[in-house]
């Protein structure tokens, strides 16, 4: 019986969405400085030593169309224009542009 249930199930082609969130981390910065302004400006361009994620906010979603890759492309060089989806086996995986697995990045189960 499942095996006539399978059969029958076509497979979605799925679409491609930006999401677009506004992003919130605590961080913490050590840095030796001779003053907190200078202080400050060393943190803002190092990496910090502790970086907790506190929460994000949908800003937009929308279908992604060929025009938005250039205009992410422009606003940061280092876009990546692959995806992420969700496999058969609830496997959240990361594509590359051309759709094929981009193994650089681990499978996280998520469903």
């Amino acid at each position: 019986m499942k095996k006539a249930i399978m059969k029958t199930v076509k497979k979605v082609k799925l679409q491609k969405y930006s999401v677009e969130r506004l992003v919130s981390f605590y961080e913490v910065h050590i840095v030796q400085a001779k003053s907190a302004i200078d202080a400050e400006f060393i943190a803002e361009n190092s990496d910090a030593n502790l970086s907790k994620h506190i929460g994000n906010k949908v800003i937009n979603t929308r279908i992604c169309k060929d025009e938005n890759y250039e205009q992410f492309k422009s606003m940061d060089e280092y876009f990546f224009k692959g995806s992420c989806k969700v496999n058969d086996e609830g496997y959240l995986i990361y594509l590359d542009e051309l759709n094929k697995h981009y193994g650089s990045m681990p499978n996280e189960k998520i469903l």
